[in-house]
């Protein structure tokens, strides 16, 4: 049943229903709204523009909504005002947001041979917010208050104000967010190409449904986007297998004019290896035999009477193709894995909908993927899973591989049942997942004002055991929820809380 207040259906014998949703009440979107200047310190005081409305933010000392946005405006100054609340302290961040063009990019710093500014307690960076004292020779942090000694090279005299003269020139002084050039103390190995792996489903369902034309149609299209000078790094790579009861690698380091790349077939789908180590290319080298595969495809499985999908073992397969450079996995199939490792057992129990045993339908049953999620963890790979059936499939045991990885779950469920509207969403969903601005091997931490400590983090990532937030592959759509709790009272001479998120990535560009 609902909460206090909430709609409410009681069936026979007396027993509440669940809530209605067309009961539920929603914010209605004006008709006309023009665009608002939203200056992120000056007026922090009024409240954040809604996510929905159209504004223009002017970062004049705070990071944009865009990135951040908190579910109160204030925070409790005491615990025991915290705990009377009774509300969520959380904040929503979505670091690497899209900026409309007619706002300012964010500003790029490399003028520090020896990396960004930091904390010598909290390790945050400097930011906007600390004071420098001392004639400017130290500066406080404004997270955690130590004192911390400015470099020769970086210092700079204050003005009448207690000001840095040079404050205004410096973004990381004057601007809520920043990008740091990162030196080589941050680099684990040399920065990864970008690389994605195509598994295309093949079988019968598949190419009957017109699965395998969409889904060629719209690589071919991510391809030839991708393969602009300048569209992304030269070093981008590009590899595709396909699957029905086995699993298809094939030959693209081929040179042979004319000739379709050559394939390699594992039909040991309950132990995949990596059948040919040729399966991933660089893009610009060898677009014409990616090219030729793509539109080979639909040709070479026209009349195939294979039903069945290995779908499981296809996503291993091509995670292992990624695992020297790392990467994103892409599965585009068509019904839910019946053979090999990851096959799904669990039946459609429409009876349990409603009960106490719809919970477990909820929670995933094979611990298959999440064990190729952890393998997929330690080698930078993300997977994107394009589920689209009608079939009942067990997504709560497949999605534990997107949700570890950074990944994500697309269903699509009425493909070719709805006058084409699904066609057009998965080739704008696939086009979409090759072509939004992405970082990779991206480590996340959120640090924040003395008295505040960081509760919990929830979205799809990996959390280590020292506390960091992993993600191989993180793109402009991505959010995560950080929870925060007030473990002590804020002194009176603090007037302003304080949250830092830190993002570690390597772009698409290749620069870190």
């Amino acid at each position: 049943g609902g909460g206090d207040g909430g709609p409410q259906r009681t069936g026979s014998g007396g027993h509440k229903g669940r809530i209605d949703p067309m009961q539920v009440p929603r914010p209605v979107a004006p008709v006309v709204e023009e665009v608002k200047e939203w200056f992120t310190k000056s007026l922090a005081t009024n409240p954040v523009p809604p996510a929905g409305s159209l504004f223009r933010v002017v970062d004049d000392g705070n990071c944009s909504p865009r990135f951040m946005r908190l579910s109160i405006n204030q925070f409790p100054s005491t615990k025991e005002l915290s705990n009377r609340m009774s509300l969520p302290i959380a904040a929503s961040i979505q670091p690497l947001a899209v900026i409309p063009p007619d706002e300012d990019q964010v500003a790029l710093v490399s003028d520090h041979s020896q990396g960004p500014i930091r904390c010598r307690r909290c390790r945050a960076y400097i930011n906007c917010h600390v004071q420098f004292v001392d004639g400017g020779r130290h500066w406080s942090c404004n997270l955690c208050g130590m004192s911390n000694a400015v470099e020769p090279d970086y210092f700079c005299a204050l003005d009448a104000h207690g000001v840095r003269r040079d404050a205004a020139e410096r973004p990381e002084l004057s601007k809520g967010s920043v990008d740091f050039a990162a030196s080589q103390e941050y680099f684990n190995r040399p920065a990864m190409a970008p690389a994605v792996m195509y598994a295309i489903d093949v079988s019968a369902t598949a190419v009957r449904g017109g699965l395998l034309h969409a889904t060629v149609h719209a690589i071919r299209e991510s391809v030839q986007a991708l393969a602009k000078p300048g569209a992304t790094d030269p070093r981008t790579m590009v590899g595709i297998i396909t699957f029905d009861a086995q699993v298809h690698f094939y030959n693209l380091h081929s040179d042979t004019t004319g000739d379709i790349p050559g394939m390699n077939i594992l039909s040991d789908v309950e132990d995949p290896f990596l059948a040919t180590p040729s399966s991933l290319v660089c893009l610009q080298d060898k677009i014409g035999s990616v090219m030729k595969l793509l539109d080979a495809l639909p040709d070479m499985f026209a009349n195939t009477q294979v039903g069945e999908s290995a779908a499981g073992a296809a996503v291993r397969a091509a995670s292992l193709a990624l695992a020297e450079n790392g990467g994103r996995v892409v599965c585009v199939f068509a019904s839910p894995p019946t053979l090999g490792v990851g096959r799904l057992a669990r039946l459609d129990d429409q009876n349990a909908v409603g009960s106490d045993r719809e919970r477990k339908l909820h929670n995933p049953e094979s611990k298959y993927y999440a064990s190729v999620a952890e393998e997929c963890c330690a080698t930078q790979v993300a997977v994107d899973l394009f589920c689209c059936t009608s079939l009942y499939t067990d997504i709560a045991s497949m999605a534990s591989v997107c949700r570890a990885t950074g990944g994500q779950v697309h269903y699509i469920p009425k493909l070719g049942q709805d006058n084409g509207s699904s066609y057009l969403k998965l080739l704008s969903l696939l086009k979409r997942t090759a072509l939004r601005p992405t970082g990779y091997e991206a480590v996340l931490r959120v640090r924040c004002s003395a008295g505040l400590t960081v509760g919990d983090y929830h979205g799809s990532f990996h959390k280590t055991s020292e506390g960091d937030i992993e993600f191989p592959v993180i793109d402009c759509d991505k959010t995560l929820a950080v929870t925060f709790k007030v473990e002590s009272d804020v002194s009176g001479d603090k007037s302003h809380a304080g949250i830092q998120c830190a993002l570690l990535y390597t772009a698409s560009d290749g620069s870190r």
